[in-house]
Parts: structure tokens; sequence; C-alpha cells
């Protein structure tokens, strides 16, 4: 995967590494199988689990905090 590439190299950071992979798995539907249809409706229940699971990790808040607080996002 790119993403570890990028982490490898120093590009991305430890949360960096995190939020892509949730973000990958939301991408691709989960751990649904390939010949599966997904609706729409299971993407957005994926997403919303995926936010909430984002949303218990510190690094999370302190990224939105920092973005709230400075305009600039938070290298962490």
């Amino acid at each position: 995967m790119v993403l570890n590439d990028y982490y490898r190299s120093g590009k991305a950071t430890d949360h960096d590494l995190v939020v892509g992979k949730s973000l990958a798995r939301v991408l691709s539907g989960g751990s649904t199988d390939i010949t599966e249809l997904l609706t729409e409706d299971h993407i957005l229940a994926l997403e919303r689990r995926t936010i909430l699971e984002l949303l218990k990790n510190p690094a999370t808040l302190a990224r939105i905090e920092h973005m709230l607080e400075t305009g600039k996002p938070l290298r962490n």
C-alpha cells in the first residue's frame, strides 16, 4: 500500500496511517465480499462507525482541536 511507503519514508505520521487505513476500509466497503452489491446506506453506516472509532482516539481529537484553534492541520 502506498500509505505504508509514505510512512516508512517519513512523509506520513503514525496517526496518518491510522486515518488512512480507516479511510481505505470505508472506501473499499469494509469486510464485504467483492461480489456483494453495496448500498449507499451500508457505506454511510460504515462511515459513521469509522468516524466514531476515530473520535475515541486522542490523536484525532488533538487534530480537530488544533484545526479549530489555529486553522492549520496538526501533524501528529
